[in-house]
This record gives C-alpha cells, structure tokens and sequence, in this order.
C-alpha cells in the first residue's frame, strides 16, 4: 500500500529536486532536476471529407443496381380471391318477333316440277299371271366356300382308325352282348311258335328265314314285327322285350366308349391350334363340325367306332 502511495504521490504534481549533500570526490553531486514540464496531449488528426463522399458513392452505387435489377424481375399477379364470385348472367332480351301472315308476307315459292319416273308394265307370264319386277327381287349373297388347303379327310381316317383300335376291347364286349341278347330272343320266338295253332311246320320255317336275315346285319333286332310272324302266340311283346334289352346294352357301350370320344376332341382341338398358324380357315371349319357332331350326338361317334355312321363329315 505505501508503494501505491509512492507511486501516486510521484505521479501527480511537479517534481521538487531535493538539497542534497555534494557527492564525494570524482563523483558528480546530485543532478538538480529542472522543472518537469506537463505531457502533451496527442490530437487525433480529423480525417478528411473526401473518405466520407467516396463511401456516399459506395452506396449510392449499390442502391441503383439493386433498383436496377429488381425493375428487370417479372412481376407475378395479384393473387386472386379463393372464392371468385360468380358472373350473373346477362339476359338477353330478344326482339319481338313481328307476326307474318303467310298470305300476305310469304314469297311465293314455285316447286321445280318432278317428273315420275315411268314403270314398264308387267309383262304376263305363260298363267296369266304378272311376273315380278327383277328390280325389286332380292337374291341372297352366296359365298363361296373357302377350301381346305390340309387334308382333312386323311386326317379324319387317320384318327378314326386310332380311336377304333382303342375301342376294340369295349367292341368285342358289345358284340358279345348283342348276340348273347340275339340268341335269348330267337329261342323265346320258336318256343312260341310251338305254341301255334295254325301250320306249325310252314310258321317254323318262315322264322328260321328271318332269323338268318337279322344275323346277317350283326345280330341286331328289328324294330317292326315281321307281318309273316304275327301267327306266333304273344310275338310283338316278345319283341318289344329284348328290344328294350338291346337299348341297354348299347347304352352301356356309349358310357364306356365316352372317355374315348374326350380323347377324340381332344386331338381334333389341337390339330385346330395347328392349322391357326397357317390360316387354314376351310379346314378349321371341317374339324369344328366333327367336334360339334361328336359331342352333341354319342350315337355319331358310336357310329364311327363300329363303322357304321353314314353321316361322318368328310
């Protein structure tokens, strides 16, 4: 703290030379301090007006290119309201319409005169009678048919042919049948006949004809009674029973020849898909109808399987 003191006290006022005693010899005495003249304060210098113009330049500068480039931005449009208000239509007054008596106001207006067309008379024919207007006969289109570029009949005998090798087995079973039926009914029809009481031996005889004549076409009953038979005692009824015998038994082979006839559909469809890549339309047409015939009528197939159809499309 007396330090501080010190230290003030040496810094404020005008320093006072102390009287001291001369130095001793060879040895200056004590230097006799002059008055300590007060310190001289610095004065900033005032900087010059030219630096403040040049920076009122600056920034008069920077204004006018900003103006300038906020002037050359596209100005977007007032937003509009949300909701604008809905235009109220105008009504259109239209003018009163001045009546016209057609009378007095119309124009006259001459029709170009039409001359009919004349009609020939109709010539009668060798009756009597007037012949038809050919102009006013109308004659159907006929189109001619589109022939088959693939042999389509070699196809359908190739496929019959594998489909009756197939069917060979339920074949023989049928013909079986039909003539175990077959022998049943000609035993039943000369056991009647025995019982007959006209000419036993001529009745006999005339049935021993038949009865060869309806083996010759695969042992199948007629669906008439022979007129020569009707001597037998109870012959229509004996015929109508191993008819309605034979009906199941030809039933029976059409379920089991079935699965047989898909497979026959089946390959018909896909030689279809075959002859689509050539446009073979005539063809397409004649495997379409055997599909059709096949599934629509299990007697045509049966048919084709015995080789007995008459109405294979060729």
């Amino acid at each position: 703290m007396a330090k501080d003191l010190t230290i003030i006290a040496t810094s404020s006022g005008p320093r006072v030379q102390r009287v001291g005693v001369p130095g001793a010899p060879g040895h200056p005495g004590p230097r006799v301090a002059g008055p300590i003249q007060p310190r001289r304060l610095v004065k900033a210098k005032k900087s010059s007006n030219s630096s403040f113009f040049i920076v009122l330049l600056l920034l008069a500068a920077a204004g006018f290119a900003a103006y300038t480039y906020l002037n050359k931005l596209p100005v977007p449009p007032p937003p509009g309201p949300a909701n604008p208000p809905k235009a109220t239509p105008v009504p259109i007054v239209e003018p009163p319409v001045q009546s016209v008596d057609p009378e007095t106001d119309a124009e006259p207006q001459t029709e170009p005169e039409t001359h009919p067309k004349p009609v020939p008379n109709p010539v009668p024919d060798a009756n009597g009678d007037a012949a038809a207007d050919p102009e006013m006969e109308v004659t159907p289109e006929q189109t001619e048919p589109v022939l088959p570029k693939y042999d389509v009949a070699g196809f359908f005998a190739r496929a019959r042919k594998i489909m009756q090798e197939k069917a060979k087995p339920y074949l023989a079973e049928h013909d079986a049948n039909l003539k175990a039926n077959f022998d049943d009914f000609e035993k039943a029809l000369k056991r009647q006949a025995r019982k007959a009481d006209t000419d036993k031996d001529v009745l006999e005889s005339t049935l021993e004809r038949r009865i060869e004549k309806w083996k010759e076409t695969g042992f199948v009953i007629p669906k008439e009674t022979d007129e020569n038979l009707t001597e037998i005692p109870e012959v229509d009824a004996t015929f109508a029973a191993y008819l309605e015998k034979e009906a199941a038994i030809v039933e029976a082979f059409q379920k089991s020849l079935s699965s047989l006839s898909s497979i026959y559909v089946q390959g018909m469809e896909l030689q279809i898909g075959r002859l689509k890549t050539d446009n073979d339309v005539g063809a397409i047409k004649l495997i379409e109808k055997e599909i059709a015939s096949t599934k629509e009528s299990p007697e045509y197939f049966t048919g084709l399987m015995t080789g007995t159809s008459t109405e294979a499309a060729e």
